[in-house]
């Protein structure tokens, strides 16, 4: 009998669009004290609104613009109408049609939800994999004598990572998902990927489609993009060493850092289209100097390396303790010809990760490395990224105020080019970074190729 005078409650507020801001700011109060309290202010009533209140309130409510009334004053006026007695809380919830909960009673019903969730997940996990349990069980046991940290630091890779996910983290990626079961079977997903990385022989690898065909069934499961690609490239840092549990559900990183942190954790993604071009540079692997490269500079040939030649490479001996890598194809093909005793590097526009891998190695030799780039914000922003990777042994070449001044090209910088300016970190190009930033134009090496040409010569 209550439930219908309800109903009829509820059809006498709706059949007055009158009340329809009040209701939804009831509605608002009680969401946050979990009770009515304080004050309803409603601007700019119409004459409408201002008709309905002040029938139902028996006085006016509307003061300088504004309705305004306790939200006491309300449930006290329904007294005094045919519906004195009834619950405002069950009449909000059958206008509105749905539960009516304070913002309090949400947020610990979603907590509650979130862990109920995190458990679950560790539970499927630990069920699916018997060495995971084990695992948990020492982890557990460890906690009582205060080694649960170590305990887990000498578990899987994939016990650090859902221990590094978070209960939250797991959340976020269950709204990105769109249900549980979606994210729990990714989730394991990941799981599995991490065990078999971390199985794997160093020296070999694993293919990323094959990895991604095996755990999910799909040669692009973990196709770099993909919610799954994403997550697995985020949490690939449990497997490295001194990197702790920092993990992300999205990384944000550029082609080339994704492909090095593939690399460093045993995958092989695309390694043909990941290049680098030598000269008069000679590379090592376990059996010694590789003859093919010996060879070609002998002939002095320039020499085109992807990252699959670079897969077994353990050194690389430059012919001259000074290394001159450019950006620029055109710029390296004249420095072969015109100083062929040089040793030279062209990266070809952004540093891959072929390029990388080879500078690492030729910073562990006695040799010294110059980076020349375009003086423009795409060029300056590759050349701080080299010499901040490379500490001492990789240093800015032509590439001063005075160069750019030299370089300076009818090009103008648009806004959003510029600011890339704003992240150079090297002391040694932050004076020619403000130089771009000023004048707006952008400098091209081939107008220096004329001094670079001689310095090599006579250095």
């Amino acid at each position: 009998m209550e439930e219908d005078r309800v109903r009829d409650c509820v059809l006498y507020f709706k059949g007055n669009t009158g009340f329809d801001r009040t209701m939804k700011a009831l509605w608002e109060k009680w969401r946050s004290y979990g009770r009515l309290a304080g004050e309803i202010s409603l601007p700019d009533p119409v004459e409408e609104e201002i008709k309905a209140l002040e029938g139902f309130f028996g006085e006016s409510v509307c003061k300088k613009g504004k309705l305004r009334f306790q939200a006491r004053a309300f449930e006290q006026a329904l007294e005094n109408t045919r519906f004195q007695q009834l619950s405002l809380k069950e009449i909000l919830e059958e206008y509105f049609g749905r539960p009516l909960f304070s913002k309090k009673e949400e947020e610990t019903e979603l907590q509650a939800r979130k862990e109920a969730f995190f458990c679950r997940l560790r539970e499927t996990a630990i069920r699916r994999n018997p060495q995971m349990k084990k695992e948990s069980l020492q982890c557990i046991a460890s906690a009582d004598t205060g080694n649960e940290k170590e305990a887990l630091q000498s578990g899987s890779a994939g016990l650090r990572w859902l221990e590094a996910l978070s209960s939250q983290k797991l959340w976020q990626l269950c709204q990105i998902v769109g249900n549980e079961d979606a994210c729990l079977e990714l989730v394991l997903k990941i799981e599995d990927a991490l065990y078999r990385l971390e199985k794997l022989d160093p020296k070999k690898g694993v293919r990323l489609a094959v990895l991604a065909m095996e755990c999910t069934g799909d040669p692009h499961g973990f196709d770099r993009g993909t919610t799954a690609g994403n997550l697995l490239l985020g949490a690939l840092p449990v497997l490295l060493p001194k990197n702790g549990h920092r993990i992300e559900l999205s990384p944000r990183m550029d082609a080339e850092d994704a492909l090095e942190r593939y690399i460093r954790c045993g995958i092989r993604p695309d390694d043909l289209s990941s290049f680098t071009i030598l000269y008069r540079i000679l590379l090592k692997d376990e059996q010694g100097i590789v003859p093919a490269y010996e060879a070609m500079a002998a002939r002095r040939e320039p020499v085109l390396v992807s990252l699959l030649n670079m897969r077994n490479i353990r050194s690389a001996i430059p012919l001259n303790r000074n290394v001159y890598v450019v950006e620029n194809q055109m710029i390296f093909s004249q420095l072969c010809e015109d100083c062929p005793e040089a040793s030279l590097i062209c990266t070809s526009g952004q540093v891959r990760t072929a390029s990388l891998m080879l500078l690492d190695l030729l910073c562990r030799e006695d040799v010294t490395i110059f980076y020349s780039g375009d003086l423009d914000p795409e060029g300056i922003c590759i050349a701080d990224r080299l010499i901040l990777r490379g500490k001492d042994k990789i240093r800015p070449w032509h590439m001063t105020v005075g160069d750019y001044e030299e370089a300076l090209s009818n090009v103008v910088l648009t806004e959003s080019r510029l600011c890339k300016l704003e992240s150079v970190q090297s002391d040694s190009l932050k004076e020619v970074a403000e130089a771009v930033k000023s004048k707006g134009m952008a400098g091209y090496q081939e107008s220096l190729l004329k001094k670079m040409t001689e310095e090599i010569r006579t250095g």
